[in-house]
């Protein structure tokens, strides 16, 4: 049952990437304008949903499953970084290859296909796989693709989702509820994530020769 309602959403997403992508084909709007979207995402949205999944009451239930969430993410991404490189042995992959292997956009993606499948609750479990995955991001992710082994720390901490998850979680540990009004408009927000994000996604593709990533091997 849950495989059937997975799949209807992922038809659905493609759906709503098609959208994005005639938008562009038909010069409605251009691909590079998808990057002001973008920062309504990563910026607005992204926090909202963030912070309002944590709008529920502490339990040791919730707290454990955190835990168990970020442990799994933890081996998740342990596992993806070792088959990556059993594959980049036997067929050389560039920077960017290795980091689509190992690096999902959980956040974008995930998130809405959760909420859709088993209710806005479980989106609480989501970030803990999204914090996992942004310290591996701004850490191993850089590394691969600039060669700059260097740790930065700062821009780590000053990201805006991990500053969104800090708040949220400290809301939740002290239970700390956002008046109905307020936890009203950040719901409504974060329910745009879903079709916004994969609407930049089609507009983004919308850009690029198809013909070219058809003969790409490395697809």
């Amino acid at each position: 049952m849950i495989s059937l309602l997975l799949a209807k959403k992922i038809l659905e997403l493609f759906i709503i990437i098609l959208m994005g992508f005639l938008i562009v084909r038909f010069n409605l709007l251009t691909s590079k304008e998808s990057k002001g979207i973008s920062k309504v995402i990563i910026y607005l949205i992204n926090p909202c949903v963030i912070i309002g999944s944590f709008q529920v009451d502490y339990s040791d239930e919730i707290r454990n499953g955190l835990l168990l969430a970020t442990f799994a993410a933890l081996i998740i991404h342990i596992l993806l970084i070792f088959i990556t490189k059993t594959i980049n042995k036997k067929h050389p992959l560039n920077p960017i290859e290795k980091a689509s292997l190992i690096y999902s956009n959980s956040g974008n993606l995930t998130i809405p296909l959760v909420s859709s499948l088993f209710g806005p609750q479980w989106v609480i479990f989501s970030i803990a796989f999204m914090s996992v995955q942004l310290f591996f991001i701004w850490t191993h992710c850089k590394q691969i693709i600039s060669e700059d082994k260097s740790f930065e720390l700062k821009k780590i901490l000053t990201n805006i989702n991990l500053i969104s998850i800090v708040i949220g979680l400290l809301m939740f540990i002290f239970k700390i509820h956002l008046p109905n009004v307020f936890k009203s408009s950040v719901s409504s927000v974060a329910s745009m994530i879903g079709p916004l994000s994969i609407i930049v996604t089609g507009m983004i593709i919308g850009n690029i020769d198809l013909k070219k990533i058809a003969i790409y091997k490395n697809i």
